[in-house]
């Protein structure tokens, strides 16, 4: 799984990750995103599906993001923490 944060107004890539994560098990990271704007992040899983998410979170570490991967698809939720 490949999981990039790009700040939407310039392109700037903020965060870039690949990892392999076993069925049934999960991943977690820190927010990388900083100020109250608009992100992209995109996930992609090799040979698998892949979605792009706009994120605008506040700069603040009550909200997250979920990310749930099934073979046809990513869900992206958002939530309080």
């Amino acid at each position: 799984m490949t999981t990039t944060v790009t700040r939407d107004a310039n392109g700037e890539t903020v965060f870039s990750d690949t990892r392999t994560i076993p069925a049934d098990e999960s991943a977690s990271y820190r927010n990388p995103i900083t100020g109250e704007e608009l992100f992209l992040i995109r996930v992609s899983v090799e040979n698998g599906p892949e979605d792009t998410y706009e994120c605008d979170l506040p700069d603040s570490n009550a909200y997250g993001l979920s990310i749930r991967i099934t073979r046809d698809a990513i869900e992206f939720q958002r939530m309080a923490t």
